[in-house]
């Protein structure tokens, strides 16, 4: 705050000092002196501030001119408010007060800041003229700033951000068997960006099912996991992705291998003796 229109009048109504009658005794001049801090001098009036802030006048008042005016005129601070106009949930986004000033006074530099992130409270003030906010939800949010001067005079200034749902991808963590055998099971597991739990399902249930995350295969076939994660107040919908897998039968399965060995450079018999061998394995684990 400022007081405007003190020259040549001045800023509170103080009585001007009442003429002395010629003859008058004269020992009013050796009461305790009055302190200013600040005189100025008219033509043929004066106006000083008194210590502790009040003004008074006194001399010629034909015009009014050693009139303290009986009311102050406060100026009040100002600055520039900036507030994205559109932000993500759960994202940081930055409020600033900017070119603030109490216009008229350049000497007025001991200025504050406050800040509102939508909450509908300020924050303590500080020297800092910006704030970092990251809003929680998506929808428009309306937040505020303020400038306070050194007499506690503030400017206050709104803008509304609107708040868009923050993105997500949804991925799988855990590997598929392979080669994966009819009657088997498999813990599937997915994750997605925003911490939130995707939806695992099967889209082929003939050939496997899901309990849970446990996967049980139960016929020869691509079997095809999907991941979903629906979003929140947060986060928007993730796009669904897929998992699959071919299950086998064991005699696939040693017809796959046969397969592999025929175009390889490994003796017929040699591989038909690990097959025999690893069919006795599996039988003895009851696989």
């Amino acid at each position: 705050m400022a007081l405007a229109g003190l020259a040549p009048a001045c800023a509170d109504q103080v009585t001007a000092p009442a003429a002395i009658a010629p003859g008058a005794p004269r020992a009013y001049l050796a009461t305790v002196p009055i302190a200013y801090t600040q005189v100025s001098a008219g033509k043929s009036h004066t106006c000083a501030v008194v210590t502790g802030g009040a003004v008074t006048c006194w001399g010629n008042n034909s015009s009014g001119q050693a009139t303290v005016p009986t009311t102050t005129t406060r100026v009040y601070p100002a600055a520039t408010f900036k507030a994205p106009a559109t932000a993500a949930a759960g994202q940081a986004l930055t409020l600033a007060l900017t070119n603030a000033q109490v216009p008229g006074y350049p000497q007025a530099t001991t200025l504050t800041y406050a800040f509102d992130c939508g909450t509908g409270t300020y924050a303590a003030a500080s020297a800092s003229a910006t704030a970092s906010c990251t809003p929680a939800v998506a929808g428009p949010l309306t937040v505020r700033g303020k400038v306070i001067d050194q007499d506690g005079d503030t400017a206050s200034y709104s803008a509304t951000v609107t708040v868009a749902k923050a993105a997500q991808t949804v991925t799988f963590t855990s590997a598929p068997p392979s080669p994966a055998y009819v009657g088997a099971t498999y813990a599937a597991s997915a994750a997605a960006t925003s911490g939130l739990t995707p939806a695992l399902t099967s889209q082929t249930p003939a050939v496997c099912t899901l309990t849970g995350t446990t996967v049980t295969l139960l016929a020869a076939g691509p079997c095809t996991l999907a991941a979903d994660q629906a979003g929140n107040a947060t986060y928007a919908d993730a796009a669904s992705v897929v998992l699959t897998m071919t299950a086998l039968t064991p005699t696939q399965a040693t017809t796959q291998l046969r397969q592999a060995v025929a175009a390889s450079a490994i003796p017929a018999a040699t591989a038909d003796a690990w097959l025999a061998q690893a069919a006795q394995i599996r039988t003895a684990l009851g696989c």
